[in-house]
């Protein structure tokens, strides 16, 4: 058996199948040892390059000095910054815009006394930490220094108001937008904030049938009404707490009692109430019971066949009457009916105090009766009593003038129209 050669065992371990494949290994392994060898010159021989990093952002500190001085940055000429650098590869190489960034010391304006103003700041380069500044050399920059302008900060207070945006369901109504708080404070450059008349909110939503309550960003607004930039701008709260009541919408009837008498009655009584109907608002629960407002009483007999009386609408506590009047006119009439007068001195009283005299004074009263005419014509002063109820004079002694209540015997469809006094004298003792 023949020996098998160094060169043959590696001809036999890199055999191919036809010559595309041993062409394609050879320019493979050209490639890789060509990288292979660049890489070991240019680490092992580590020569100085020079290459650039871009975008490497500003970072301004020391604003709280400006503040402490009433001022304000508004404008940087630049807030990044394009840098070439030479030095060794495996120092340049380990340089970008992620691991680097350039501080402004605004404190360098007050520290030497300066005020509004535009100045040229330095910047300082921050390098990562295994790179140090000793092994760099800046060759470019595209900005040498920082241009940076500062103005007289001042303060502002502005009443917040909303706008409206919301429709609401049928049967309900929208009341006026509250606020907490109603103002914010702005403050920046002068110039900005002299230019804020207020803070708005807008609340947007659709077809609401309860109140509404969300916290609402907001926007500032000149006297004009066009937005103001908030770029330069400090707001003391950059939302409010924003409450639209909603509430219920009702239409409900004026009603009004009546003291019917023997000659007027619900069927034979007209009235009228101008305005019939009135629309009010307020919760849902509150209004859901709530269908007629009474007016009040009138006492039928206390005109002749009509009258026209005013009464106050007195809506209940927590609602509001919506259509603006405060009282109703109410027109009756008593149909049907005639009027006589007649004198009567049938005059009587009751419930005087014992141990108390009491002498009548008024010997006859003018009575105006209201019914029927046929009843009318056959009534006489026989048919008609006084009587005065002396309770409420206790031991008052004196001449007074007392009310009287007029009854009418026999008749069930008669009334006495009015009211009626008789004078009295009371003494102490009996007689």
């Amino acid at each position: 058996m023949k020996k098998t050669t160094g060169k043959k065992r590696i001809k036999k371990k890199f055999s191919f199948t036809n010559a595309f494949e041993e062409r394609w290994f050879r320019i493979t392994f050209s490639i890789v040892m060509a990288i292979m060898l660049w890489t070991y010159v240019a680490y092992s021989e580590n020569p100085d390059i020079s290459s650039s990093v871009y975008n490497i952002p500003v970072e301004f500190v020391g604003q709280e000095s400006l503040t402490e001085s009433n001022l304000v940055l508004t404008n940087a000429s630049s807030n990044q910054v394009d840098i070439e650098f030479t030095g060794k590869r495996n120092i340049v190489t380990k340089l970008d815009d992620s691991n680097m960034s350039l501080t402004v010391d605004l404190g360098e304006i007050t520290r030497s006394g300066g005020g509004a103003g535009s100045y040229q700041l330095e910047y300082a380069i921050n390098y990562p930490d295994d790179v140090s500044e000793n092994d760099l050399v800046i060759r470019d920059a595209s900005e040498d220094y920082i241009t940076v302008t500062v103005k007289k900060l001042v303060e502002k207070t502005v009443e917040v108001r909303g706008i409206n945006d919301c429709s609401t369901a049928e049967g309900y109504q929208s009341e006026p937008m509250e606020f907490e708080p109603e103002t914010i404070v702005v403050s920046g450059p002068e110039d900005d904030v002299n230019r804020v008349e207020y803070a708005q909110v807008t609340l947007s939503r659709y077809n609401v049938s309860k109140t509404v309550q969300e916290d609402v960003p907001v926007i500032l607004v000149d006297r004009n009404g066009a937005v103001v930039p908030m770029d330069n701008l400090t707001l003391s709260q950059s939302s409010v707490y924003v409450t639209l009541p909603i509430v219920m919408v009702k239409e409900v009837t004026l009603t009004v009692n009546f003291v019917y008498g023997n000659s007027a009655t619900e069927a034979n009584v007209s009235y009228e109430v101008f305005p019939s109907v009135i629309t009010i608002s307020g919760d849902a629960e509150a209004l859901e019971e709530i269908n007629s407002i009474n007016l009040g009483t009138i006492d039928l007999c206390s005109f002749t066949t009509s009258t026209s009386e005013t009464l106050p609408i007195a809506v209940p506590n927590d609602v509001d009457n919506l259509s603006g009047a405060t009282s109703a006119v109410v027109e009756v009439e008593i149909l049907n009916q005639s009027t006589a007068r007649i004198s009567a001195n049938n005059i009587q009283y009751r419930n005087n105090t014992d141990g108390f005299s009491v002498e009548i004074i008024t010997q006859s009263l003018d009575i105006l009766l209201r019914g029927s005419e046929e009843s009318l014509n056959s009534i006489t002063s026989d048919n008609i009593r006084i009587i005065a109820d002396l309770a409420e004079l206790g031991t008052a002694t004196g001449t007074m003038s007392v009310s009287a209540t007029v009854y009418v015997d026999g008749y069930s469809d008669v009334d006495a129209i009015g009211e009626y006094k008789i004078s009295v004298s009371v003494t102490e003792g009996r007689q």
